[in-house]
C-alpha cells in the first residue's frame, strides 16, 4: 500500500473508534460467516456499506472525468498491474502484489503489456546505438 493509503486507513480507523464510542450500543456489529468482524467500509454507525455504493461512486467518478465506459472494480486490479508493468516494475513484485501463486499466471494475463515494454526497450536501444 502507498503511504497515503496507510495514512488514510489509520485516520479512518481512528474515526471508527470514535464513532463506536459515540454510538455505543447502537453501533452495528457486522457478522460474516457467523463471526463478528471489524470491517473497514462502514457508515458512521458501523453498518457495512453495500457494494453498490462503491460501484455507483466509481461510475460517477468516471463520468465526471469524461470516461464513458463501464468499469468493474476488478478492472482496477488489472489497471494497477498494467501501470506497474509499464513502469518496468519487476514482474515478481507484481505477482506478489496480486497474490498469484505462479509467475506464469501474472505473465499470461499481462503478456500484452510486456510486449509494449519490450518494444519500448528496443526503441530506446536503437536510439542509443
Amino acid at each position: 500500500m502507498t503511504d497515503s493509503l496507510v495514512s488514510a486507513l489509520k485516520d479512518w480507523r481512528k474515526e471508527q473508534v470514535e464513532n463506536r464510542l459515540r454510538f455505543g450500543e447502537e453501533y452495528q456489529r457486522n457478522e460474516i460467516s457467523g463471526r463478528t468482524r471489524d470491517i473497514i467500509c462502514t457508515w458512521q454507525d458501523g453498518r457495512a456499506n453495500p457494494l453498490d455504493y462503491y460501484i455507483v461512486g466509481l461510475t460517477k467518478a468516471l463520468r465526471n472525468t469524461g470516461i464513458d465506459k463501464h468499469v468493474r472494480f476488478h478492472d482496477l486490479r488489472h489497471t494497477h498491474a498494467t501501470l506497474l508493468l509499464e513502469q518496468n516494475v519487476d514482474a515478481k513484485a507484481i505477482q506478489d502484489r496480486l497474490g498469484h501463486s505462479n509467475i506464469s499466471t501474472t505473465m499470461d494475463i499481462y503478456s500484452h503489456v510486456t510486449k509494449n515494454v519490450h518494444k519500448e526497450a528496443v526503441e530506446k536501444l536503437n536510439k542509443i546505438l
